[in-house]
């Protein structure tokens, strides 16, 4: 943890708010609770599911301002690359906040969708494999294993027809 903070009644509502899917009560969440960088991410995620990309650029920003190099900031920027069209970007993004945040499967896990995305199929097992090694449910285990096996016939796709690999 960078450092704790006691919340006030405000913000712990914010933060059980911001748990919720529904757009307009994260937008809330944020309102009750600004400062708070778990409410800023959360509703980044919202916003980008519902395609409002500029206000979840806004959000992102205003995340990246709060909590530099922190692991909501990273993810936030790694989604904004790939919605660019970026993939080497939020790659490299990813692998930085990997090194930061070895534990947090879910990281380990987009990272390795990524590398799926950017032809490196070794790469994407790999860390399919690492995220196995954290803890999971059984239903992320079985998804996991089928991403390993995806990538692994994709390597031998590409080792038969030989595709180029991105660098």
């Amino acid at each position: 943890h960078k450092k704790f903070t006691v919340l006030n009644d405000a913000q712990v509502v914010g933060l059980h708010f911001s748990a919720w899917t529904s757009l307009e009560v994260r937008r809330c969440a944020e309102r009750l609770a600004p400062s708070l960088p778990v409410i800023k991410y959360n509703l980044f995620v919202a916003l980008s599911a519902a395609g409002l990309t500029n206000e979840a650029r806004r959000v992102s920003s205003e995340l990246e301002t709060l909590d530099p190099g922190g692991l909501n900031s990273m993810t936030a920027q790694a989604q904004l690359a790939l919605y660019d069209g970026d993939p080497s970007r939020a790659k490299r993004i990813l692998e930085s906040a990997v090194v930061l945040y070895p534990r947090d499967a879910i990281l380990t896990l987009t990272l390795g969708r990524v590398y799926d995305l950017c032809a490196e199929p070794e790469l994407a097992a790999k860390s399919y494999e690492q995220v196995l090694k954290s803890p999971h449910t059984s239903d992320q285990a079985t998804e996991i294993e089928h991403l390993i096996t995806s990538s692994a016939s994709q390597s031998k796709n590409n080792a038969e027809h030989k595709i180029p690999q991105k660098n």
